[in-house]
């Protein structure tokens, strides 16, 4: 079952950051937009999805907003400039099982399990919701998690960075341990995120 405040998520245009997150720099958007743009990423879809532009930890970030069952503030915020010591940053806090849900504009066509959140946004794009563990060492707690999505949104298809197919590898043994079948995608490139929207478009098509 998907937390009552997912389903809220699902349907709202967020216009700014929720309470516990960093403050919105208004002089952010262009930085952002380009950010994205640059990654053949949606920015508007990212804004739909709660992301927005805001210094954090001293550097220019987009801010990822993350879902947890407690709902209380947890993010990931993504340095635009290359030159911040933490290419992610996170508060100061456990993250529990914390993930990063990416909604489509549409109806979701299914499930990605992706390490990061850029992976997440490419993927939506597609018509997908896309879910990032954060990681490649993703706890029970966030295993349990995204579980609950998976079997919500079939069929599931697993996208690990290239270099870690054991990420794949643990989640689909997982999800088939819970009753849910999944198949593992090695992307050509390092992530999906780095593909081509042709590409990526190519490589998800079921």
């Amino acid at each position: 079952m998907i937390y009552a405040h997912e389903q809220r998520e699902k349907k709202k245009v967020y216009v700014g950051p929720r309470p516990g997150y960093p403050e919105l720099d208004p002089r952010g958007w262009a930085a952002f937009d380009i950010y994205l743009s640059q990654r053949h990423l949606d920015p508007v879809l990212a804004k739909a999805n709660g992301w927005y532009p805001a210094v954090y930890q001293q550097a220019p970030r987009v801010v990822i907003p993350c879902s947890n069952k407690a709902g209380v503030p947890y993010f990931q915020a993504r340095d635009v400039t290359g030159r911040a010591r933490l290419r992610y940053a996170s508060p100061p806090a456990s993250r529990d099982d914390s993930i990063v849900l990416v909604w489509p504009s549409r109806s979701a066509r299914g499930t990605v399990i992706l390490e990061g959140p850029m992976c997440a946004l490419a993927a939506a794009m597609l018509g997908f919701v896309g879910v990032a563990v954060m990681g490649n060492q993703p706890s029970r707690e966030v295993l349990t998690h995204l579980t609950a999505h998976a079997k919500c949104f079939q069929p599931v298809q697993i996208v690990p960075d290239a270099d870690m197919a054991n990420l794949g590898v643990e989640v689909l043994s997982w999800l088939s341990q819970e009753g849910v079948a999944s198949v593992i995608r090695i992307p050509p490139k390092k992530d999906l995120a780095d593909m081509l929207p042709a590409d990526r478009k190519r490589f998800l098509t079921l």
